[in-house]
């Protein structure tokens, strides 16, 4: 992916942690947004000595800041080492430097960042190494994600969320210098960018790497032709800013340097605010924009009384998997596909029970009848724009029937819902094709949801703004059976946003019927609820109609023109049925009609508050013949929750 910035460039990685505002008790308080920085001696801030005097001039945002380091393999007894404190500068060979995390911090700060914390590490390879040792198998690996761990693990036990928010990577030049990595830079990168993903954030966490200043330690001699090991590593270091999803890139060549590598303290800052320029702008991408956004809790809006799961997310339901594809494409194309897989097994050859609750039938939801008649989910569940939802159930079946051991299937229900997101895209030009479904099924896995302007939610609007994806979960005590409630919905009503009972549309002004004659209703919204509890159709009938009461709590009257559709589904393997079996009559163990109320109170309060983080986590969007439709502002969110005691005083 190529980026338009005024070019990126550096070596070494560091972990920062953005913090949004804290609330009223420690078990309240907004989650950490991490950043992990590392690289070399320009992470380091190797000769950027501050000059003395002045010293030192800290800001509010360096007081703001938490912050760590250590160089590697030194360990934590070394004088080096930065235990958590303010951004100072800190201690190199008897001098006080500091390397970008100063400009970062600040540039994150005049964004609106805040509560940040930088985990820095940063080492020399040495020359007589064999396998590159920022790698897995390398020498460096182990230290770095211990040192990482150690500090992720302070944060945790004061009670807080810990989020991975980004990568920042200066390092090349030992590369070059040791010359048998120079070849090899491409793939060891692009290896270790996938390792940390995996190991502390998700496939579209943004990684920034600066470019390596074209050293003469590294190239002494004149390279015309940029054969030399210098030149190779920074070519990789552009090919993987410009071709990793989700990565860019930063050119210092620029800067003044002190000698020919390393940069003066007034450089550093400057470097500091192109990485901060590279990670937001990498945010602006869908599904990055929002992970600044606050969900409703961060804002401190508890809805109801049930406890949320750990992610508070339909993934709190073991199992069950989501998925985006989104596609932004010109001026345009701004739409996407969701998949939802309810177990990791092959889902046609054991189906789990399923209802679909109707409340508005003003919509295409295919599969729907053979779900109505036998009470079982045989696909997936994939979420589109009305025009695509026929080219996804073909992809879907396509899919299924691809899948080890179902040769033999002549018939499969594909099971697909649709909103009309016509407004920001090119609804008739049908741009969802197989390979986008497909990629959506590919990509599903548990863990975090991604939120807002992602996949089927790309260009949906809700209650006066952006709209979009949005999941929440209900955990019930140990005394009503333990079990998960989690709600996923995509969103594109209308009506009056209200939260916890505050009138948040009609006191910003946006709401439906304010003006008695105005824009033509639009409409639609899909819910797809999960529970792990032992219930069979009947009952996930039951309670996929109590969803509607989050709906109307939210602000939804169920509109004419809207297509509003709950599908419930049970991943209880006990109830799960075999598309083939010897057996003549089936026996099953499910949870009795007079405990099931307790889960209708947790599908209320999930679907009321997936509705709300689905609009909180939205961006301001521009689409289809220049129409742009904005995203709520979450100061005035709380500002209006505050006034009706929704949100408490601190």
């Amino acid at each position: 992916m190529k980026h338009s910035l005024t070019h990126f460039t550096g070596p070494l990685l560091t972990l920062v942690l953005a913090l949004t505002p804290a609330l009223a008790t420690a078990a309240d308080k907004a989650p950490l947004n991490v950043f992990l920085l590392a690289g070399q001696s320009n992470m380091a801030g190797a000769d950027s000595e501050v000059p003395i005097p002045p010293g030192f001039q800290q800001t509010a945002a360096d007081r703001e800041t938490r912050f760590t380091a250590v160089p590697l393999l030194e360990g934590e007894k070394s004088a080096r080492f930065v235990p958590w404190g303010e951004i100072k500068g800190h201690e190199a060979k008897g001098k006080l430097v500091h390397g970008p995390e100063v400009g970062l911090a600040r540039a994150l700060h005049a964004a609106g960042w805040r509560d940040v914390a930088i985990i820095k590490v940063y080492a020399n390879f040495g020359r007589d190494a064999t396998v590159w040792p920022w790698g897995e198998n390398g020498h460096l690996f182990a230290a770095w994600t211990k040192f990482i761990d150690a500090r992720l693990s302070e944060l945790k036990a004061e009670g807080r969320t810990v989020r991975i928010r980004g990568f920042i990577w200066h390092q090349g030049i030992d590369d070059a210098i040791h010359g048998t990595f120079a070849g090899q830079y491409e793939q060891n990168l692009g290896g270790l960018i996938s390792t940390l993903r995996q190991r502390y954030a998700t496939a579209d966490t943004p990684f920034v790497l600066a470019r390596s200043v074209n050293s003469r330690i590294a190239q002494p001699r004149p390279d015309p032709e940029l054969k030399s090991p210098m030149a190779q590593v920074r070519r990789a270091q552009v090919q993987m800013g410009e071709s990793v999803p989700s990565a860019g890139w930063i050119n210092v060549d620029d800067l003044p340097n002190v000698n020919t590598h390393h940069f003066s303290a007034d450089s550093q800052l400057i470097i500091g605010q192109r990485f901060a320029a590279a990670f937001l702008q990498l945010q602006e991408q869908p599904g990055n924009a929002a992970i600044s956004r606050p969900r409703a809790r961060d804002l401190g809006i508890k809805i109801g009384v049930l406890p949320p799961g750990e992610r508070n997310a339909i993934t709190d339901v073991a199992g069950v998997r989501v998925g985006h594809r989104s596609l932004v494409q010109g001026d345009n194309v701004r739409t996407g596909v969701t998949a939802i897989l309810p177990h990791e097994g092959n889902l046609f050859q054991s189906k789990v029970p399923a209802a679909l609750h109707v409340a508005n039938g003003f919509g295409k939801f295919v599969g729907s009848t053979q779900i109505h008649e036998l009470g079982v989910l045989e696909t997936p569940i994939l979420l589109t724009n009305t025009l695509s939802t026929f080219a996804a159930a073909d992809s879907l079946a396509a899919w299924t029937l691809r899948q080890p051991g179902n040769e033999s299937v002549q018939s499969v229900n594909p099971v697909v819902g649709e909103c009309n997101d016509g407004y920001l895209n090119d609804i008739r030009g049908q741009h969802v094709r197989a390979d986008d479904c497909l990629q959506a099924l590919t990509a599903a896995a548990t863990g975090p949801v991604d939120e807002g302007c992602v996949g089927a939610g790309v260009g949906t609007r809700c209650l006066g703004w952006k709209g979009g994806i949005g999941t929440a979960s209900r955990v019930l005590p140990q005394s009503l059976g333990k079990y998960t409630v989690g709600v996923l919905v995509q969103t594109n009503f209308d009506g009056l946003l209200t939260i916890d009972g505050a009138p948040v549309g009609q006191e910003l002004g946006r709401y439906y019927l304010k003006d008695v004659v105005g824009d033509q209703e639009h409409g639609s919204c899909i819910v797809i609820v999960a529970t792990d509890a032992p219930l069979d159709a009947r009952q996930l009938s039951r309670l996929a109609k109590r969803a509607t009461l989050g709906l109307a709590a939210v602000g939804s009257p169920i509109t004419h023109g809207s297509g509003d559709y709950v599908l419930a589904f049970s991943t209880d393997a006990s109830l799960r049925q075999s598309f083939t079996s010897n057996q003549a009559v089936e026996t099953v163990s499910k949870l009795r009609d007079d405990r099931l109320s307790p889960l209708f109170q947790a599908v209320r309060e999930a679907t009321e508050e997936a509705v709300i983080n689905s609009i909180l986590k939205a961006t301001t969007t521009t689409g289809r013949d220049g129409h742009v439709v904005e995203a709520i502002n979450p100061d005035d969110v709380a500002r209006v929750c505050r006034k009706y005691g929704v949100i408490a005083e601190k």
